[in-house]
């Protein structure tokens, strides 16, 4: 889903097709989304197993709109690309109340150490993508205990 889709015309979308099983969104600085339309929709949708955003636009309220209020048992994976910049508190709190999540690639500029405790306590994640511009000692340790611990698996 990506142009000038209307925000209502998107919902509307999903609401006819509840069987999807994966959705790709191109986010613009032209797309106008109603976000409350569109996380209700994405939330009705029983089936969806991935979910990802590519952001064009500059805005990165988007991802924290979506990592907020998105709801979703059966999501196994959230693929967040291009300019979303989250906070990492968001992407934690996603992680931890989605169980089924196998599948976690974002961009995240600070507050790692918060999100890579929620992979490392999350028992399915198996892969995770994380494009980091900030990377403190505390971060660099979790990271490689990250990639030991999995490797052992």
């Amino acid at each position: 889903i990506s142009g000038d889709s209307e925000a209502n015309s998107v919902a509307d979308a999903l609401e006819t097709n509840k069987a999807l099983i994966r959705i790709d969104f191109v986010f613009k600085d032209n797309n106008y989304f109603d976000p409350n339309n569109l996380v209700q929709a994405l939330n009705g949708l029983s089936t969806l197993e991935r979910l990802c955003c590519i952001s064009l636009s500059r805005s990165s309220l988007e991802a924290q709109f979506l990592l907020t209020n998105l709801q979703h048992p059966t999501l196994r994976e959230l693929i967040l690309e291009g300019n979303f910049d989250t906070d990492g508190s968001s992407p934690s709190e996603f992680v931890r109340n989605h169980e089924s999540l196998e599948v976690l690639c974002l961009n995240s500029h600070q507050n790692n150490a918060t999100l890579l405790q929620a992979v490392l306590d999350h028992p399915t994640i198996r892969r995770l993508d994380l494009i980091s511009v900030v990377m403190s000692p505390q971060v660099a340790s979790l990271v490689a205990r990250l990639i030991q611990d999995r490797l052992h698996t």
